[in-house]
């Protein structure tokens, strides 16, 4: 465990907090879920990440969902294919109208960080939701560069 990872009382009070905001229909709850996630950055550990992860739904996000990305761009390689591994069917079921499994993993792609990638057709292999998406025409019509790794 890191200097940088939060206590257990203050991950659970930054988790309650983040999820109770309504981020999409109120301005204040807007900015301090941006706020919140912003204050992750350098503490993307397993259990943060899939709290991060957990926010993507197919509601109207007006652009909030954009600090979530971008904060994930920091998390490590290996934590964060294997956390999406792990949640990757539930966000499938969640989020899969906006395009979230899409523009995320594309993030990684289009990235063409080798480790980042690498990382995720990894973890790919003990997820077969995750790796049917990965190999899927829908994907690899948007994102052909990955097709190199999945070898």
């Amino acid at each position: 465990m890191s200097d940088r990872t939060m206590s257990v009382q203050a991950f659970k009070m930054w988790r309650d907090k983040l999820v109770s905001l309504d981020r999409y229909e109120n301005p204040e709850d807007a900015r301090e879920f941006s706020a919140l996630v912003s204050s992750v950055r350098d503490e993307l550990d397993a259990k943060t990440i899939d709290v991060l992860l957990s926010t993507f739904c197919d509601d109207d996000d007006y652009g909030v969902q954009e600090r979530v990305l971008g904060v994930l761009d920091h998390a490590e390689a290996g934590v964060f294919a294997e956390r999406l591994a792990l949640n990757f069917s539930t966000l499938q079921s969640q989020a899969s109208g906006k395009e979230w499994p899409l523009i995320l993993i594309g993030r990684v792609v289009n990235s063409d960080n080798a480790e980042k990638i690498k990382a995720i057709v990894a973890a790919a292999k003990k997820s077969p939701d995750l790796d049917a998406f990965i190999r899927s025409d829908e994907f690899l019509d948007e994102y052909p560069l990955i097709e190199s790794y999945l070898v």
